[in-house]
C-alpha cells in the first residue's frame, strides 16, 4: 500500500496501474486474514475461501481453473505454515494471470497418508516460466522459494510443455 501510494505522488503510475496494485494489496490483506482466522489450521477451508475469490477474479481473463483437491484426513496446520502455503499459491495463480498467457490453469491439493504428505501443485498451459517474462526476474519466485524453505517444503518451478508448473511437497508429521 506505501508503495502505491508513493508511485502514485510522483506520478510514476497510471489510475489504471494502481488499480491492479491495489487490488493485489486487498488480495494478499483477504489471505492473511483467511489464514489467520483459521485457528484450527484446517487448509480445505482455507482453500475454499481462496478458490471462491481466485474463480471471481479469474473469471474477467477467460481463465477457467481446474481444481483438484483431495485432503481428506489431513491433519491441521499451523498458521504459519497455512498462511506459506496459501501465498505460494497465490504468486503462482497471479503469474499463470499476468504473465503466462494462459488459457487453462489446474490447481491441486492432494493428502497422502501414506507417506504423511501434502503436495499442491498450479499447472497452466502458457508460454512458460523461462521464456523469458518478467516473473523470471521479479521478486516473485525467490519469495516463493523462501517461503517453502521457511515451512520445511520442497518447491519445483519447472516448464510443463507447454506452460509451467509450479509444485509445493510438504511432509507433515503426524
Amino acid at each position: 500500500l506505501s508503495s502505491a501510494r508513493v508511485l502514485l505522488e510522483s506520478g510514476t503510475i497510471r489510475p489504471d496501474q494502481a488499480a491492479v496494485v491495489l487490488n493485489e494489496c486487498i488480495e494478499d490483506m483477504r489471505l492473511i486474514f483467511d489464514a489467520s482466522a483459521s485457528d484450527d489450521g484446517n487448509l480445505e477451508t482455507t482453500l475454499a475461501d481462496f478458490r471462491y475469490r481466485m474463480n471471481f477474479r479469474l473469471a474477467p481473463s477467460g481463465l477457467r481453473p481446474d481444481w483438484r483437491i483431495d485432503l481428506a484426513g489431513m491433519p491441521r496446520l499451523s498458521t504459519h505454515a497455512l498462511l506459506q502455503l496459501m501465498r505460494i499459491l497465490q504468486e503462482a495463480v497471479n503469474n499463470a494471470l499476468r504473465h503466462a498467457g494462459a488459457t487453462r490453469l489446474e490447481i491441486l491439493a492432494r493428502w497422502t497418508a501414506e507417506q504423511a504428505t501434502l503436495e499442491m501443485s498450479v499447472r497452466d498451459d502458457g508460454t512458460g516460466i523461462y521464456a523469458g517474462h518478467s516473473a523470471a526476474r521479479g521478486r516473485g519466485l525467490p519469495n516463493m522459494y523462501r517461503r517453502a524453505e521457511s515451512i520445511g517444503a520442497q518447491l519445483q518451478i519447472s516448464d510443463a510443455a507447454p506452460g509451467t508448473m509450479v509444485k509445493i511437497v510438504l511432509k507433515i508429521a503426524q
